[in-house]
Formats: structure tokens, sequence, C-alpha cells
């Protein structure tokens, strides 16, 4: 089971550390670590117009860069007091600075999308987009032709910062979103709810809210509205983002879900709203706990925002992998005294059968030829006798009963006189062995002088079919290959 780290910076006035291990529906809280953190740090992240390097007298440090370095005491407070590793890691920004927006575009690749997608904005916001980081979705055509683009913007001096910080403490986040796009994780935590409906978390400065359609999500809004919270504002807000929902899609939202952790909010007075059961969900539905169900290992739902896109896109690093090595260092090494140890003792087994079948070897010639020279040389001495042998043999002629000249003579006495029309071309005697080939008028003159071959078995003890092949008209050539009986 994977061990998931996620770091929510989501609440005002702290941060929360949750390290959770998951699979599938399973999800276990391992370690959660919680400290303060000022409300105020990602507000002076993401102030747009304020150069990172603006002038500035050596006492004086920038707002930019105070609110950086709290941030990175948070993150050195909570891996202080964190024991255990992680497998894959997420974090969680505060809405505050993001923009979210529904578009409706007559394109669907990426690439095209990019560049309209621009011009889209660039008539809709009153600041430059080179100070934002852009990330997109695209989702299903619209009855009207055009496609669903799920659009968000977040400051790049914000997302840069958090993920420069992040990467001195080892943490390198597969996922950076927010918190009503992790809301959409509930569609499969709570798989009877209907395709279409509204996931709330109230809180006690803002509420999130992400609109499901078709089990997937579609729309999210955050809505800031200070401690206690104007029912009527966030109620306003909340009829009119359902409107913008029915208008694009065409359907309407008939329930809504609290999470059972949230605050008392006006979505408590709503009918068609209700609570869900704090024990069907991760610690309660705790943010950082149900964005770990983002990273379980089969049928991962996906998650509506994810900055770790374009040029922020998230690759695994290769200071990650060398931290992996380093974990397993200990296995490996154990694995490889393992193949060693088996290495060395297959290689005296193979020595020890070698040298026996040397010494059994050794007997064996000793026996045969007692006067060799020095031991391991007895193949070179075995392979010149057998040399030997076999030119004596050859100085014989013939390892037959009989000589050559003697089977040349009981040869010519057997044609004696020879068959009408038969021609002897050649013959030889090699070994135990004598070829005949000549010409023949037919076939049946070929079988005749084979005959008379196997009629005498006591000498020729293989005579085989002979090969014949037609020449012209009534001349055809043969070849006889007989084996002599050996004495």
């Amino acid at each position: 089971m994977p061990n998931v780290l996620t770091i929510d910076f989501s609440a005002r006035g702290s941060c929360e550390l949750c390290l959770s291990s998951v699979e599938g529906q399973q999800w276990r809280q391992l370690e959660f670590v919680q400290t303060a953190l000022d409300s105020d740090v990602f507000k002076e992240l993401g102030q747009l117009g304020e150069s990172e390097h603006a002038d500035q007298s050596p006492e004086d440090v920038s707002k930019f860069d105070l609110a950086r370095n709290k941030l990175q005491d948070c993150f050195e407070q909570l891996f202080n007091k964190l024991s255990q590793s992680w497998t894959s890691s997420a974090i969680i920004l505060p809405p505050s600075n993001v923009i979210s927006l529904n578009l409706e575009l007559p394109v669907s690749n990426k690439r095209s999308i990019l560049k309209v997608l621009k011009l889209e904005l660039e008539d809709r916001l009153p600041f430059s987009l080179d100070e934002f980081h852009i990330q997109f979705s695209v989702h299903e055509k619209l009855k009207n032709g055009l496609y669903d683009i799920h659009c968000d913007l977040i400051p790049r001096k914000e997302i840069e910062a958090v993920l420069e910080i992040s990467k001195k403490f080892g943490l390198d986040p597969a996922i950076v979103t927010t918190p009503p796009c992790v809301l959409g994780v509930l569609a499969t935590l709570t798989p009877t709810s209907p395709q279409s409906c509204a996931w709330v978390l109230a809180q006690q400065d803002q509420t999130h809210i992400c609109l499901q359609l078709n089990g997937a999500a579609r729309m999210t809004r955050s809505i800031s509205h200070g401690e206690g919270g104007s029912s009527r504002k966030i109620l306003t807000q909340y009829q009119a983002l359902l409107r913008s929902f029915k208008e694009r899609y065409g359907e309407s939202i008939e329930q809504g879900f609290l999470l059972p952790n949230s605050v008392e909010s006006p979505f408590d007075k709503i009918a068609t709203f209700e609570r869900l059961s704090a024990a069907s969900l991760p610690k309660q539905g705790n943010i950082g706990a149900l964005c770990s169900i983002l990273f379980q290992s089969s049928a991962s739902p996906e998650v509506i925002t994810n900055f770790r896109s374009a040029d922020l896109a998230y690759r695994p690093q290769v200071d990650e992998v060398v931290r992996g090595l380093k974990q397993l260092r200990k296995p490996f090494a154990l694995a490889a005294s393992v193949a060693l140890v088996c290495l060395m003792l297959i290689y005296w087994m193979q020595g020890h059968r070698r040298n026996r079948l040397e010494n059994s070897l050794s007997a064996q010639v000793q026996q045969v030829l007692p006067n060799l020279p020095s031991r391991g040389k007895e193949l070179q001495e075995l392979q010149a006798e057998l040399g030997a042998l076999h030119q004596q043999l050859r100085d014989i002629g013939s390892a037959s009963k009989v000589s050559p000249v003697n089977a040349l003579l009981e040869l010519m006495a057997d044609f004696n006189p020879v068959p009408d029309g038969v021609e002897l071309k050649k013959l030889s005697v090699t070994g135990s062995r004598i070829s005949l080939e000549g010409h023949a008028p037919d076939y049946s003159t070929i079988d005749m002088v084979t005959e008379k071959l196997r009629a005498r078995s006591s000498l020729y003890c293989e005579v085989p079919e002979p090969k014949a092949n037609a020449i012209r008209r009534n001349r055809y050539s043969f070849e006889i290959n007989v084996g002599m009986c050996e004495g």
C-alpha cells in the first residue's frame, strides 16, 4: 500500500500534514501533524504587480520574502515532527488567490485551446496573464457544439515559491490543487450518490463547493465570507452557481451533501441537503485525507485542477529515486551477499565435479595405456594412439575378411561373362566398401546386377538400392555402393 503525504494550507491560521496508507477504499492514518501559520502568508505570496526583487534597503525585507520565510518555517516544523517516509505527495493551497472559470471554446486540442484561451482571458481579466500560471481541463461537448473548458489561474510567484520550498525538504508533489477540487473525490467514496449533485465543505471563514455532473466534477467555487459569514451572501452565490450550471449543462442540481466536519451553515436548513456519515469518510472528511484517495492504486479518480502542468508538470526527480534506493540499500546488500555465496557454492561444486571426472577418466585410460607419461595429458596421448591405429588400418587396406584384391577377383568372377549392354566405368574400394559406377541399357539390367550382388550375402553384407538415371534412350547410368562383410 502506498504511503501518501498531503499538506493542507487551506485552513485559516494553520497547516496540516497527513501521512496515510491507501489501497482502493481502504484508508489508514499513519501520522497527523498540525502547526500554526500566519493567515496572510499566501496573500503576500500571491500579491500581483510586486516584483520579488523590488528595490529595498538592506534593513528592509519585502513582504514576499517575509511570507516565503514564514512558509519555509512552517515546512520545517511539520517535517521535524514527521518520522515515517512516503511514496507520493500532494499539496492543497488556499483558494483565495485562485481564479476559477468555465469557458466554452470551439476547439478541444490542447495546443489550440491554449492560444484561444489566452485571448479569451485577456478580455475578461484586468491584469497581465504573464503573472499567472494557467491550468485547464477539457470536458464533454456541449449542446451548442462548443467544448466545456474548466480553467484555473494562480499567481505564478505563489506556486513557484511553494514548489521551491517543497524541494528543499525532499518533497516533489504530484498534485497541487485546492479544497473544492478535492471534493470531487467524494463521488468515488459514496457510489450511491446521484450522478448530478453538490458537495459542500463549510468552514468558519469560507465555503468550498463542487458541482458534479455524470459522476465527475464540473464546477468548483470557494466563497469567502469571514468568520460567521452572511447566510444571505453564501446562498446568493450558491444560487448563482446553480443557475450557471443549469444554463451550461441543461440539468439541475437536486441534491447536495455536507461534509461531516462542516461548521453550521445555511446549507443545514436546505431540505435537499444532508450531512454525510463521518464513519464513511477518511478522518471524517478531512481535506488532506480525502486528497490521498487520488493516489489509490486502482481506478484512481481524476482531480479537476492540478497546477502541476505545462512548465510546472510533475516529473519524478533523480534525487527522489536516489532517496528510494538508499532506503533499499540494506535489502540490496543482503540480496547481493546471498547471490555471491550462491555463485561461490556453484563454482566449488562444478570444480569438484570436474576433478572427479578427470580422476575417473585418468583411471580408465591408465588401465588401457599404462605407459602414459605424466597425468593431465591422457587425452592427447589417446588421440595419438588412435591416429596410429587408423594409419595401420589404412596400411592394411581394409577391415573386411577379404583383401581389396581378393574382393576385386570375386567381383570379376561374379560378372563373367558381363551381362549384355553393361559397361563398367569405375570401380573403387575404400575400407570395407566397393563402389561400382557404369552404364546399362535399361532398369531391368541394373536390377539384375543388384540381385547378383545380393546373392553373395556371405561376401556382400550390404547391397542398397542402386542410384540410376536415364542419359538417353536405351542408356542409363547407375551407381551401387556395396558393403563387404567384416571378419
